[in-house]
């Protein structure tokens, strides 16, 4: 990110130069780039220590432009050309940016103890049977309110019930003293087949 910033800070001189370059008419007083990074180093190393990447960059500048046989004058270098290696230079620096957050952001979140390294100490295992809703279970219990509903129904249709059956029955209406036992009457017919099949029975054995 330095080291980017501090090429970006150099090539806005140099672009700035050579737009001044085309102002100037026939290059008329132009001063030569050399003489320029020169100017531009000892003005910043009164602010920045040799070691800034800004001041590094500005000697690699100096160094190239020395060894250079001819030295090109603000004017003689494309504008298009410096502009370009601009772009170049913010787009690298965009994609060192995010980076750099990128980076910031893992180091924060190892700082709080919020990312962890999950490890797997044993491999789930899959149901054979489903856990819910437990159908015998169910069942028995549907089961037991269906009886218990059904005696209930019964019991309370009993007491409702007002048929005479026994003759604990009739004493709740009637009198006791009112009350008399017939004894069961036998018919001649009955009586014959009585007989009848006595005397079947008789001749079986």
């Amino acid at each position: 990110m330095e080291r980017l910033q501090a090429e970006n800070a150099a090539i806005e001189a140099r672009v700035a130069q050579a737009k001044q370059a085309q102002l100037t008419p026939n290059g008329a007083n132009t001063v030569d780039p050399l003489t320029q990074l020169k100017a531009d180093y000892l003005q910043k190393s009164a602010v920045y220590s040799n070691n800034h990447p800004l001041m590094k960059a500005l000697k690699r500048q100096i160094d190239a432009a020395e060894k250079s046989a001819v030295p090109a004058a603000p004017n003689q270098v494309g504008l298009e050309s410096l502009q370009s290696q601009q772009e170049a230079i913010q787009k690298n620096l965009e994609v060192a940016s995010a980076k750099l957050s990128a980076a910031q952001l893992g180091e924060a979140l190892e700082k709080n103890q919020q990312s962890e390294k999950l490890e797997i100490l044993e491999q789930p295992a899959v149901p054979q049977e489903p856990v819910k809703p437990n159908r015998p279970k169910i069942f028995a219990i549907s089961l037991f309110l269906a009886l218990a509903a059904g005696g209930g129904l019964t019991l309370l249709l009993e007491m409702l019930d007002t048929t005479i059956r026994r003759s604990a029955d009739i004493f709740g209406i009637v009198d006791r003293q009112l009350v008399v036992s017939v004894p069961y009457i036998v018919t001649k017919g009955e009586q014959l087949q009585s007989k009848r099949r006595i005397g079947l029975y008789s001749l079986l054995l």
